[in-house]
């Protein structure tokens, strides 16, 4: 079934048969997978699944469920509305803000290239081949994953949307031995186009220079250092410890947090602005309307170091009495949309990253992270990291981890670098309840933060 007939489909449902609201969200995901592991091929996958999620909202309460056909919609939205009149409760007007649209932006439709799985595994198997060379590799695993998701939605009141995606990843991971040394790294590559995974052998082979070096690394000094974080770990930063936490949600039926997250509140240095907005094309977070049917919005979560924003579904921000942000998402047909994130990003700054590097006399740049996590207080395990003497960036050195209270760090942010940068993948995302892993990006400039703890 092509984008026209699922179309054709939403727009003959008639989604007034009894409930107070209804919608239905259709998604058709063509995937592609490649793995080679230890040089050896250990699968090579291509599909295409459709589904829809189906609900509806009567006295006080959702009812909703999942088909993987759409050949019968109407009686399946017919079924769950007359389950619903059974249940007796009070309807709240959750959706009396909705006002009837129409959008789409179908922006890959016609730049979609035909490319052979043939191609791609000749793509993948090249460049897993350079990790022969080095006899120090030891353990290796190649990956290429491609998806293309076609999104529509139809509700009620009038709103249709439909959107599509592309994404393109090759991910080589690999770890380098020598004696009781070891170093675990990868590479990795992502576009909306597939000609930008190509040509990257010398990417990669310098890549694999970096890693090695990274076997010998001494341990770093433990204390209180000033730091530059990437694009990659400040996003990490900005996701982990404060996105979630802009997810609103978390503060419904909660008193003291709706306090202690209040609007208007300083949070940080005047320097710092953070935002969550779904409407950047080329990023794996991507989503121009979400599976609520809602347009994406910039939405500033710290403006100037102030509390300024949330992040919303429909529910939430009528619960709040909040407007609807765009983030209502789900992984995938199977669930019902809760509160995410999309591309969340620290604002650029002003200064260059040779300035900020240029005024540390002994700190640290920490390139890359193996994972990050925290609340009020968060932990971040460097993977790779640099020493800065003297206002140079020197030696690779090995840290543990970088620890540190939100609401200190985010006040002690100096410096921010002028340009801006996002992590998008394909071969991970973000979890949260039972829904992993979604689809996003984070990123944002080079960060200089002013002291943190290192050990």
């Amino acid at each position: 079934m092509d984008k026209n007939e699922i179309i054709k489909t939403l727009r003959e449902l008639d989604l007034n048969r009894g409930a107070q609201y209804a919608d239905v969200r259709i998604e058709k995901t063509s995937y592609a997978s490649i793995g080679i592991s230890n040089h050896e091929t250990t699968n090579a996958i291509e599909e295409v699944n459709v589904g829809a999620f189906i609900r509806v909202y009567n006295n006080g309460r959702w009812f909703y469920k999942s088909v993987s056909s759409i050949e019968n919609l109407q009686r399946e939205l017919d079924s769950l509305c007359s389950i619903s009149k059974t249940h007796k409760g009070i309807s709240l007007p959750i959706f009396d803000s909705i006002s009837p649209s129409v959008s789409e932006r179908f922006l890959y439709e016609s730049k979609t290239k035909a490319i052979s799985m043939a191609e791609k595994y000749s793509l993948l198997s090249s460049y897993d081949s350079l990790t022969k060379a080095n006899q120090k590799i030891k353990v290796t695993q190649s990956n290429y994953i491609e998806k293309k998701s076609e999104m529509f939605f139809a509700n009620s009141k009038n709103v249709l949307t439909n959107y599509d995606y592309l994404g393109y990843e090759i991910r080589i991971s690999y770890r380098f031995s020598d004696n009781d040394k070891n170093f675990n790294d990868m590479y990795s590559v992502y576009s909306d186009d597939f000609s930008k995974l190509l040509s990257k052998e010398k990417d990669i082979s310098d890549a694999l220079f970096e890693s090695e070096t990274f076997l010998y690394a001494n341990s770093c000094a433990p204390g209180v250092f000033p730091l530059i974080l990437s694009p990659s770990t400040a996003g990490v930063f900005a996701h982990e410890s404060f996105g979630h936490k802009s997810e609103s949600d978390f503060m419904i039926g909660d008193e003291n947090m709706k306090k202690e997250w209040a609007l208007g509140k300083r949070v940080g240095s005047e320097k710092l602005s953070i935002i969550d907005y779904g409407d950047i094309p080329g990023n794996s977070g991507y989503t121009p309307f979400d599976d609520e049917g809602t347009k994406s919005q910039k939405t500033y979560l710290i403006k100037d170091g102030i509390l300024t924003g949330r992040l919303h579904s429909l529910s939430t921000a009528f619960d709040l009495n909040e407007m609807p942000t765009g983030n209502g998402r789900a992984i995938n047909f199977e669930f019902q949309p809760i509160v995410r994130m999309t591309n969340t990003y620290i604002e650029k700054g002003t200064s260059t990253f040779n300035s900020l590097v240029s005024s540390i006399d002994n700190g640290y740049f920490i390139k890359s992270i193996k994972h990050g996590s925290g609340l009020s207080t968060f932990t971040i395990a460097p993977l790779k990291a640099y020493k800065i003497k003297s206002g140079k960036i020197t030696e690779p050195v090995k840290i543990n981890v970088i620890t540190g209270t939100i609401f200190e760090t985010l006040n002690d942010i100096e410096g921010l670098s002028d340009e801006l940068v996002l992590k998008s993948s394909l071969t991970g995302g973000c979890g949260k309840n039972e829904q992993y892993p979604l689809r996003v990006s984070f990123g944002g400039p080079f960060v200089f933060v002013k002291k943190m703890n290192v050990s």
